[in-house]
């Protein structure tokens, strides 16, 4: 029907008369429709549709116009009914269709999943993906899981394979779940055969590890690990597995690989550390803990680390780990804070820092345990267990290695109590559980010294392939059981006889102080080892701390200097040994030998580089001559930025005359030797030749880090005239330089030069936050040019960050009485006015200050007396 919009109203008038008169035909019917329709008059469409299709029940055509209207109506649990029809009447894949995806909309499952039942059999279906998955998922959540695996293989089979990796999860999930696993895992093989690619791979192997179907997982990764060195998802998933599949030692040497050429991701960091400190590899321990990004790891993680270092009594690393982190994050984490002091320090004063942690900051069952364990070996016993109290055994197991378990224990001297809850749990672990809680009871034994319950555990496990061991020996060292210590060591070389266990057995032999024989064992070892060697030097220099060097005997006295004569004189000796012998020697007392060791690695070493570091570590900061002259020396020879670092060591070890002597012997010099020359003559109190370079310098500087330095040195030794100068000059060459911006402002405002001062304060904060000097001055700048509101802003931020200083020094306190009073805080002010009046009477600024607030405010008796007095 044609109609322009001037007769629709007309044509609406003459089809009502004619429906009135009895016209009910489709000539009448549809311009009707159509009319109500334009006018958006839905209801009354739908109702003449409705008396329509009630009349002519069969009307294809009636029951699709009348779903159409109740779909533009937004009634979809019509339009649902409506397609429910019309498909009885007229089935179609198209119909079916929206019929499945209107029971989706309406949350109607059951009835969606007959739908995409029927419509992926129906004759002229061109199969889809999603109408697959959806069925299969659909089959089994209702628990039909042949129908859900029937139903994904059939679309993989019709796609060929080429189906979406979301699509083959789904099969290897139902397949896993029908403990089908060489069926899924045959599929997968295919999948990646056909479409390749290393992340599908990943996603599948994935999977399988989700399911515990460690070997098939990794399994399919293995074509893809030639490019483990380029892929570190693909290290992480084979880390993963390899961990699940026990293969600890495969795990280690494989990341000590990969870490050997260049960091590791974060992650597997963490778990390189881990194994360093399970197999007691401290040094490579802290070599990753260095290049992490500290801050990116969990806390949990951190704690662990901090509580490894407290235990093996390695501050130093417990420090880095301080610094990188930072006092802000600390701040943040004050349980890891408090734990990483007493890493650093274990002090009353540190240990009651960690006591006074709130409990609400020490909640995961981990946390728990670690502050536990230090309590324990503080003899805080009641307070360590008070933390684990209400843990049950199972969960602590799940928590704790056996080894772990056991030494909790053993520490608080509780082992009696343990073995009770033990036994009362076992009944109800799971069988693995049970294995563990057995371990944990054994290993309780060993710590006490029941060499008894030792040898019932070997009659009761013959076929025991030894894998504890190693953690055993480890505890019976701990507690002192040495004999036993040694009785384990001696049967796990009997299992393993590698070159480590040899070493291990000897240091068992030195627990019982059998000398000889763990050199005798070592003797052939160290001719081919450099571990050996190492080792056994380490036992050499053991005896002599034990017994003395003259109480050796003769024989042996010989034979242990004619060992260290060769050992200097050996060819092949990394550095590494060389540095290891260094610190043997220093032990033993050899210092003249220690010393030569270490000139000889640091003689043509750059300043920065370890065997440097390590002999700086050894001198300390008290300097002999003969240290001095070799420093002098490297000092005198070295070229430029080498030469200035040579200087700087020097000045920050007390000798800055010496380094005036040697820049003054020395021609043209680099301007970061300049700045340490500046540095030394600041030190020497040289205030004239100081005054004298410093101004020569800034005058011809023209590099702004440069000039930078030479203003802050200024700054540093009050010479403001040449700190003004500096600031001048470097603001010239660089007007955005913040430094400079602030620093000139603040000269300013001491000048009372408010109009410079802020105009170079508004440049710096557009940019930056400022300390309270800065928002102070600010403040002040704005409260002369009676922006008083704005100026409000910058005085309350800055008292703010003042209240922040704790060791307040004469200025912050001066400042702060007249912050108070910018403040509208005036009976505050004047009382700390007065309280500062009464502790510094001769201070005149003290006294010009508070006269002025005093004038300010119309109390000119009292300001008369302030000034008078």
């Amino acid at each position: 029907m044609q109609l322009s919009d001037a007769h629709y109203n007309d044509a609406l008038e003459h089809y009502l008369t004619l429906q009135n008169k009895g016209d009910n035909s489709i000539n009448v019917m549809v311009p009707l429709l159509n009319l109500y329709v334009h006018y958006g008059e839905m209801d009354k469409a739908i109702e003449l549709l409705k008396s329509y299709v009630e009349k002519n029940p069969k009307s294809v055509e009636g029951h699709k116009r009348l779903a159409a209207l109740y779909k533009s109506s937004q009634r979809f649990h019509h339009y649902c009914g409506e397609l429910e029809i019309v498909q009885d009447l007229a089935p179609s894949v198209e119909n079916l269709r929206d019929l499945a995806d209107t029971y989706d909309f309406l949350g109607l499952y059951e009835q969606e999943m007959k739908a995409l039942a029927r419509l992926v059999t129906a004759k002229d279906y061109h199969p889809r993906e999603e109408d697959y998955v959806g069925l299969a998922s659909f089959y089994r959540v209702d628990h039909k899981s042949p129908e859900a695996v029937e139903t994904i293989l059939a679309v993989i089979d019709n796609k060929k394979y080429d189906v979406n990796i979301d699509t083959m999860r789904l099969a290897m999930q139902l397949l896993l779940e029908a403990g089908e696993e060489k069926k899924a895992f045959s599929i997968a093989q295919h999948y990646l055969h056909e479409l390749g690619g290393e992340n599908n791979a990943i996603a599948l192997s994935a999977l399988f590890q989700q399911q515990e179907r460690f070997d098939s997982a990794y399994a399919l990764l293995t074509p893809y690990l030639v490019n483990i060195d380029h892929s570190p998802d693909l290290l992480q998933q084979i880390t993963t597995l390899q961990l699940a599949r026990n293969k600890m030692a495969d795990v280690y040497a494989m990341l000590l690989g990969q870490f050997a050429k260049g960091p590791l991701p974060d992650q597997l960091s963490v778990t390189l550390i881990d194994l360093a400190l399970k197999y007691k590899d401290y040094t490579q321990a802290e070599s990753v803990i260095r290049t992490v990004s500290l801050e990116k790891m969990s806390e949990d993680d951190l704690l662990r680390y901090a509580d490894q270092w407290f235990e093996l009594k390695r501050p130093n690393i417990a420090m880095y780990m301080q610094i990188k982190l930072g006092k802000e994050y600390l701040y943040q984490a004050p349980l890891l804070a408090a734990l990483l002091d007493v890493a650093v320090h274990d002090t009353p004063e540190t240990m009651a820092a960690l006591l006074s942690v709130p409990s609400e900051r020490i909640v995961t069952p981990e946390q728990k345990m670690i502050v536990a364990s230090i309590y324990v070996q503080h003899g805080l016993t009641k307070r360590a267990f008070a933390l684990i109290d209400g843990m049950s055994v199972s969960d602590m197991l799940d928590m704790l290695d056996a080894q772990q378990y056991a030494q909790l224990y053993l520490d608080a001297n509780e082992t009696g109590k343990a073995m009770q809850l033990l036994a009362a749990a076992r009944p109800q672990l799971r069988p693995e559980m049970r294995s563990s809680a057995d371990k944990v009871v054994m290993f309780m034994d060993i710590g006490k010294g029941r060499s008894e319950a030792l040898q019932q555990w070997f009659k009761d496990h013959p076929d025991d392939n030894g894998s504890w061991l190693s953690d055993a020996y480890w505890l019976a060292g701990r507690y002192h059981q040495d004999t036993l210590a040694l009785q384990l060591m001696q049967r796990l070389y009997r299992i393993e006889p590698t070159p480590q266990n040899r070493m291990e057995l000897t240091e068992a032999l030195l627990l019982n102080h059998r000398y000889r024989e763990a050199l005798g064992d070592l003797q052939s070892l160290a001719q081919h080892d450099s571990g050996a060697r190492t080792m056994y030097l380490e036992v050499m220099a053991d005896w002599i701390h034990r017994v003395g060097i003259h109480e050796v005997p003769e024989e042996q006295r010989k034979t242990l200097e004619t060992s260290i004569a060769s050992m200097l004189k050996r060819t092949d000796m990394t550095l590494a040994e060389k540095r290891n012998m260094a610190y043997l020697m220093e032990e033993a007392g050899f210092k003249d030998k220690a010393e030569e060791l270490f000139v000889m690695l640091a003689a043509n070493q750059p300043f920065g580089t370890q065997d440097v570091n390590e002999l700086l570590g050894f001198w300390g900061d008290h300097l002999s001559p003969a240290a001095m002259t070799w420093l002098e020396n490297r000092a005198r020879s070295a070229t430029d930025h080498e030469k200035a670092q040579w200087l700087s060591y020097l000045n920050d070890t007390g000798h800055p005359q010496t380094v005036i002597t040697i820049v003054r012997g020395t021609g043209e010099v680099s301007p970061a030797v300049t700045i340490e020359y500046i540095n030394a003559l600041a030190a020497t109190h040289n205030t004239s030749q100081l005054t004298t370079i410093l101004t020569s310098e800034i005058d011809k500087a023209n590099d702004p880090a440069q000039i930078k330095k030479l203003a802050t040195i200024a700054d540093e030794e009050n010479l403001a005239n040449l700190s003004t100068k500096g600031w001048r000059k470097l603001y010239t060459l660089d007007p955005g330089n913040a430094e400079a911006q602030k620093n000139l402002g603040l000269t300013a405002f001491a000048a009372n030069h408010y109009t410079e001062s802020g105009a170079m304060l508004e440049k710096y904060l557009q940019y930056n936050k400022g300390d309270y000097h800065v928002n102070y001055a600010y403040a002040e700048f704005l409260q002369h040019q009676g922006k008083k509101e704005q100026a409000h802003r910058y005085f309350e931020l800055a008292q703010s960050q003042l209240s922040e200083i704790k060791q307040k020094t004469m200025e912050n306190k001066l400042d702060e009485a007249h912050l108070l009073y910018r403040n509208n805080k005036l009976e505050d002010s004047l009382a700390h006015y007065r309280k500062l009046l009464a502790q510094y009477p001769d201070n005149k600024t003290l006294r010009a200050d508070f006269a002025e607030v005093l004038i300010e405010t119309e109390q000119f008796d009292e300001a008369s007396l302030v000034l008078s007095q």
